[in-house]
């Protein structure tokens, strides 16, 4: 018996955002910032979340980023940030915490790899990929009743929330439909599974709400089919950040992970 070949892994896959206006990110998107490469260290490779109240700028070191200050309700954090060095960052125009805009992030590959399973991300507290646990105060834990229809620890949904596109586009020349996309999420929006997209022109709240970022387990998102073998494409996704009185104070710092295979 003669066993296959392994199939190759990618020489490139990373993040690429888009940095138009946000009057323009769905009519003519800008995707010429340097893509986030996966390890994000000493400031480098980090999407940052601000308020538009006291937002970074594109040269704030990551220890100077601004804090963001809870309240008494829970709010949406309203402007994000890629940051391919400490220093040297462009705004996600198209992000406001909403559903507003369909182009804002894509994960990105070349024709070198090919997936051997469909690929999945999610968020967890840090490089270790331990599984949330629900109602702890961290971003990928939340807390209740902050994050949780129901009064109670256990579930609580991850503050982050994510949504990704049906299928896969060519190229980021290609846009997907003018938002809003769906249904906006809210602070509770997300089931403790992992979500499965369905195929077409369509994002995940077509056919139910937006997922949780809570690990693998407990949340994330599935494409639906494994994309086609060394086949450079991009998959459209959407996130929205939560803050509440139940988060944890500090410095945080979830890790947003693509898994796959090859």
């Amino acid at each position: 018996m003669k066993e296959a070949p392994p199939l190759s892994d990618f020489t490139t896959i990373n993040l690429v955002y888009n940095t138009a206006t946000f009057a323009n990110a769905d009519v003519t998107g800008v995707w010429t910032g340097t893509a986030l490469a996966f390890g994000g260290t000493a400031g480098a490779n980090e999407l940052r979340w601000a308020m538009s109240t006291t937002p970074g700028t594109t040269t704030t070191a990551s220890a100077n980023w601004p804090f963001v200050t809870r309240t008494g309700s829970t709010f949406a954090i309203d402007t994000l940030w890629a940051f391919t060095a400490d220093a040297v960052g462009l705004q996600i125009n198209a992000y406001n915490g909403a559903n507003s805009k369909s182009n804002q992030m894509r994960w990105s590959w070349d024709a070198v790899g090919s997936y051997a399973a469909a690929p999945q991300f999610s968020a967890f507290q840090s490089t270790a990929h331990t599984n949330p646990t629900p109602g702890d105060g961290t971003i990928t834990g939340g807390a209740s009743p902050d994050t949780s229809t129901v009064p109670s620890s256990a579930t609580a949904t991850s503050y982050l929330k994510i949504n990704a596109y049906g299928n896969v586009i060519a190229t980021t020349a290609t846009l997907v439909a003018a938002g809003p996309a769906g249904t906006a999420p809210t602070v509770t929006t997300g089931a403790q599974s992992l979500t499965t997209t369905t195929a077409g022109t369509n994002w995940l709240n077509t056919n139910g709400a937006w997922a949780s970022a809570q690990g693998f387990s407990q949340g994330g998102i599935i494409f639906a089919s494994v994309p086609a073998a060394t086949t450079a494409n991009t998959w459209p996704w959407l996130c929205a950040l939560f803050c509440g009185l139940g988060l944890t104070t500090g410095t945080l710092t979830p890790v947003i992970t693509l898994q796959y295979s090859f």
